[in-house]
């Protein structure tokens, strides 16, 4: 992540031990605070292959949370709410 007011960058992925690789198409929820994007679940890696997950990871840092067995191209955040 990338400071564009003071220059500073943070690699958010520096101490994750979560067996997450390849992450893409990353964006902001509204508030600023989390970051969603799509990644491969490296887990199963030798007998098993990569699983496509979506994942959310606060912005402050911390371990990256498995939200969607899916993959895509995220291009916005929103909030789905359950019915019912």
């Amino acid at each position: 992540m990338l400071d564009v007011k003071t220059g500073q960058v943070r690699n958010l992925a520096a101490g994750w031990t979560a067996p997450v690789s390849y992450p893409s198409t990353a964006v902001f929820s509204p508030d600023g605070t989390q970051i969603a994007f799509a990644a491969s679940d490296l887990s199963a890696y030798p007998e098993g292959g990569a699983i496509p997950r979506i994942y959310t990871v606060a912005v402050a840092g911390g371990e990256p949370r498995s939200i969607a067995d899916a993959s895509g191209y995220l291009t916005d955040w929103v909030q789905l709410s359950a019915t019912g």
